[in-house]
């Protein structure tokens, strides 16, 4: 609200709670943990922009670190995946890179240690902590390109764009908005909407160019869609 006003925050609340997968799928017949994985990615990823933001960069690393751990113990590596990719784009993106050497920037992977490093050191007491961890690799991979034959990684690819608009339904119908120009001109004036797009940018790859997608794996990226449609949808009309 604070950066794209109250009618297209609620837009965008809106559009992410009756989005047709999570409305008709992940929440009334399965209860995807996927959704609190999401929740967890989201503020992970918000505590990087709120403390850049506000130029307090102990809350932007041990906030996102914090959330980054909570995220490994829900879900496993990918969000490391998040963490170190979105705080390296977004800190080169607003010229702010060298707080990558800064005590707070310690600070924060401390914490990561402490907490992620602690359940595992913890697990290493009780059964065999190098399985754990090469399971959780091997799952994580799968859901990249890295273990897909070149077809169906091809396949995936392609039908990326099209399995994403479906899961938006109905409200990516207005997907056009987005190639407006006085529009999109937008996006450089403002920070939560640059935010979003860096975010969307650097980590979607991820999971566009693979074999072996699940919808679930992609539900972090809808709340960051949904604000930039919300915000275009409303002052293109």
């Amino acid at each position: 609200k604070k950066y794209i006003g109250k009618r297209a925050a609620l837009y965008a609340a809106l559009f992410f709670l009756t989005a047709a997968d999570l409305f008709f799928y992940a929440t009334i017949n399965t209860g995807e943990i996927d959704l609190f994985y999401a929740l967890l990615v989201y503020l992970q990823v918000l505590s990087i922009f709120a403390g850049q933001q506000r130029g307090n960069y102990l809350l932007l690393f041990a906030g996102s670190y914090f959330l980054c751990a909570l995220g490994v113990l829900t879900k496993g590596p990918p969000s490391v995946l998040f963490q170190g990719v979105t705080l390296l784009a977004w800190l080169i993106y607003t010229g702010n890179w060298k707080k990558l050497f800064s005590w707070q920037h310690l600070v924060g992977m401390a914490l990561f240690l402490l907490i992620a490093g602690g359940y595992f050191y913890a697990y290493a007491q009780q059964a065999d902590v190098l399985g754990l961890v090469m399971r959780l690799t091997k799952e994580a991979t799968q859901r990249s390109g890295l273990e897909g034959s070149l077809w169906r990684t091809l396949g995936g690819t392609i039908a990326f764009p099209f399995r994403l608009f479906q899961l938006l339904l109905p409200w990516s119908v207005f997907v056009y908005v987005f190639f407006r120009r006085d529009v999109r001109a937008r996006i450089t004036e403002n920070p939560l909407l640059a935010f979003c797009l860096v975010f969307i940018a650097t980590n979607i790859p991820v999971y566009w160019f693979t074999a072996e997608l699940r919808n679930r794996y992609i539900y972090m990226f809808f709340p960051f869609i949904t604000t930039l449609l919300a915000y275009f949808l409303q002052h293109a009309t």
